[in-house]
């Protein structure tokens, strides 16, 4: 198959658990199917990041054998016949449908929705109960489900993202593709030091929150039981507010190229979250290490995680801390708690298990029906391709 995928930027798979899933679901698919990728905004990564690391992040997907494409879109969608046009994000469709319905009428297009955005937003709100934080998920609500409904194909995360969508059209086909983990060694028992990692981007606004939830209300809960406890905190873009939070037990690195050291030098993976959407790379990355994991509720949604057999859970700032005291206490727990979710992990969301399961997923839509582009569509590209070619 003939696969175009679009991305308003190269994939910085070392920053983002979404941008890594992208990057192994590209290496997964250039392995059997000829895949191109465009990036239309790859001026603003390089206002951002500098060309040196944006053309690494290029590199990267060249490395794949995925062939780059660097012209403008339509110019693409002219001069190429594909299978399967790909958006990734509900913005990238957004800026692009059209002109691919217009010059690719039998291509199936895709959505990956990567997390739904409106519902990560909605949960946001009923926690902080930020009004402006609401109308920003009504305003988006209306933007995502537009370019959704105008898909052949939706690409979920977790079955909680599938099932959101499908209260709004039972109608769409959402398949999903989960988080994908590399298959790790099980290491012999990490319990070393009463010693917590927080790893995950923080221009993901749950990830800034989570942190400052838990040393303004977990952490000092348990100093007063381990008065040597330490938090290490690992993350590109910490803002402000996170820096200041380096003290005598937290330590903040910002950016690093690699997390295993830090995985494996430390005890316990937290994630305090308490609103979000999708799949938590981070929880999946920690267990695929063999290390513990505490979190909360929305931590654990899609990924089939059972409380207290491979997870331990806490919603509350006490049973939170609580959860951490108890691996750091009962060897015995710790040991079935971080041996079960490496387990779980291999089994359910390594990269062998999922690459079976996007091949399959390829097969089974590959003749889906194609929605056509309106006639008063159809005119408006028209007429904006021949404005552009005036210029």
């Amino acid at each position: 198959m003939r696969i175009l995928i679009v991305n308003d930027k190269y994939p910085m798979y070392d920053c983002s658990a979404g941008d890594l899933r992208l990057l192994t679901i590209l290496k997964i698919l250039s392995q059997n199917n000829e895949v191109h990728y465009h990036s239309y905004r790859t001026h603003k990564q390089v206002e951002s990041i500098g060309s040196t690391d944006t053309e690494t992040y290029r590199q990267a997907v060249v490395n794949l054998g995925v062939a780059v494409e660097e012209d403008d879109i339509e110019s693409i969608l002219k001069h190429h016949k594909f299978d399967f046009i790909f958006f990734e994000f509900y913005m990238s469709a957004r800026r692009n449908l059209h002109k691919a319905r217009y010059w690719q009428p039998n291509a199936r297009i895709i959505i990956d929705t990567v997390d739904v955005h409106f519902k990560r937003l909605l949960s946001q709100a009923s926690i902080t109960g930020e009004k402006s934080v609401l109308a920003k998920a009504r305003q988006m609500k209306k933007r995502e489900l537009s370019a959704y409904k105008e898909a052949d194909i939706l690409l979920a995360v977790t079955d909680a993202d599938k099932e959101e969508l499908l209260k709004h059209n039972n109608k769409w086909l959402v398949k999903i593709i989960p988080t994908i983990h590399e298959k790790q060694p099980l290491c012999k028992s990490m319990h070393r030091s009463n010693s917590l990692i927080f790893i995950g981007g923080f221009k993901h606004v749950p990830n800034v929150d989570a942190v400052i939830y838990f040393c303004n209300e977990v952490l000092p809960l348990l100093k007063n039981k381990f008065s040597d406890i330490r938090l290490t905190i690992v993350g590109s873009s910490p803002p402000h507010e996170i820096m200041a939070l380096s003290s005598e037990n937290i330590e903040v690195t910002g950016f690093v190229p690699d997390t295993k050291p830090y995985l494996l030098s430390n005890s316990i993976s937290i994630a305090p979250l308490r609103f979000g959407a999708g799949m938590k790379g981070k929880i999946g990355e920690a267990m695929s290490h063999g290390l513990p994991v505490v979190t909360t509720t929305v931590g654990i949604e899609g990924f089939g995680l059972t409380p207290g057999e491979n997870v331990l859970v806490g919603d509350s700032p006490e049973s939170f801390a609580e959860s951490v005291a108890r691996l750091l206490e009962d060897s015995g727990c710790y040991e079935k708690i971080r041996r079960n979710g490496w387990s779980f992990i291999k089994d359910r969301y390594s990269h062998d298990v999922v690459s079976a399961l996007i091949y399959e997923l390829f097969e089974s839509v590959k003749d889906c029906p194609v929605k056509k582009i309106s006639m008063l569509q159809q005119l408006r590209t028209k007429v904006s391709s021949l404005g552009r070619n005036k210029r």
